[in-house]
C-alpha cells in the first residue's frame, strides 16, 4: 500500500539532521523558495512572520548569487540575507549556491562562507543549484561539508535526475505541461493530477 502523501510529510538531507518538506510553499504548503536573485529575501520573511506560523513550522531555503571577493565578504552577503529573513538572531534552513557559473576558485570562497554560516547555527544546511556532478566532485578537495546537503534542480517526468537527493524547482513545469496527452492519460490511468506526483513519489 502506497504511503500517504500529507503536507507535513518531512524528508530527511543527505549528511543531515535537518529534514525537509516534501512540499513547497502554496495552499498550505510549508516550503519557501527565496533567492538574492529573486530579491524577495525580505518579503519572505515578512510573510512569514505575518502568517503567525512558529519559525519552526516553515522551512525557508535562499541562495548566494556572485561571490563576494573573499570568504569573508561573501559570508558577509550571506549573512545579509538570513537577516532580510529571519532579523539578527534568525537563521535559514537552507542555502544554496545558486550556481557553478563562478569557477571553482570563486566557488570554493562561497562554499567555505557557506560553512561558517552552518558552523555558526545561521543556517541549518547548506547546499547547490543547479550543479551538475563535475561540479559537486570539485568539492570533495576542500570542503569540510561534503557531499553538500541538497543539489536544488530542475526535476519532472520530461527532466530525470538520478542517483543524489535533489530539491526540485519547476516540478510542475510552470504549466507548460499540463495538457501533455501523454501524462495526462497515465494521470487519469492512476486517479492522479500529472507532473507533482511524480516528484513526490521519487522523494
Amino acid at each position: 500500500m502506497a504511503t500517504r502523501l500529507l503536507i507535513t510529510n518531512l524528508l530527511p538531507l543527505v549528511n543531515s539532521s535537518v529534514k525537509t518538506p516534501r512540499l513547497g510553499f502554496g495552499a498550505g504548503y510549508r516550503h519557501i523558495d527565496s533567492a538574492q536573485y529573486y530579491a524577495n529575501e525580505k518579503k519572505v520573511g515578512k510573510a512569514v512572520r505575518q502568517s503567525r506560523l512558529k519559525r519552526s513550522e516553515v522551512f525557508i531555503t535562499t541562495k548566494i548569487l556572485s561571490p563576494g571577493g573573499s570568504v569573508e565578504k561573501s559570508y558577509e552577503s550571506c549573512l545579509e540575507s538570513v537577516k532580510k529573513i529571519d532579523g539578527e538572531d534568525g537563521y535559514v534552513d537552507l542555502f544554496l549556491m545558486h550556481s557553478a557559473s563562478s569557477g571553482s576558485k570563486l566557488g570554493k570562497e562561497m562554499w567555505c562562507a557557506l560553512e561558517r554560516l552552518l558552523e555558526e547555527g545561521k543556517v541549518k544546511s547548506i547546499g547547490v543549484s543547479t550543479w551538475g556532478i563535475g561540479h559537486i566532485k570539485e568539492l570533495k578537495s576542500f570542503a569540510e561539508v561534503y557531499p553538500p546537503h541538497v543539489n536544488h534542480i530542475e526535476i519532472y517526468p520530461f527532466h530525470q535526475q538520478r542517483e543524489i537527493i535533489v530539491e526540485a524547482y519547476c516540478p510542475l513545469v510552470r504549466n507548460h505541461k499540463a495538457n501533455d496527452p501523454t501524462l495526462n492519460e497515465i494521470a487519469k490511468t492512476h486517479n492522479k493530477t500529472p507532473d507533482l506526483w511524480y516528484c513526490l513519489q521519487k522523494n
